[in-house]
């Protein structure tokens, strides 16, 4: 394996990292008590992190990028609204 072959695997491991990140936080945006505009800029720069990573030096970078897309689409559905139900 070469330099340049490992800089390309610990790049794109750290970036799955923060695509993995930004749906765990995404997910917690939607089911809990979660911030729901540092789900949506994390998600937003892993995107641009996997475009740059594609663009800029392997073809790899598309996992990423695929990753930060389904963490934004999940970050943008409704919160959901806890139903007070009251027990007498």
């Amino acid at each position: 394996m070469t330099s340049e072959q490992q800089m390309v695997l610990f790049t794109l491991m750290g970036f799955l990292g923060l695509g993995a990140g930004s749906i765990v936080l995404s997910l917690v945006t939607i089911f809990s008590w979660g911030n729901r505009s540092f789900a949506l800029i994390l998600s937003a720069s892993t995107i641009a992190l996997g475009l740059f990573m594609y663009f800029g030096l392997d073809h790899s970078g598309m996992y990423p990028t695929a990753m930060g897309v389904l963490a934004l689409l999940i970050a943008l559905v409704p919160i959901r609204k806890r139903s007070s139900t009251e027990e007498d």
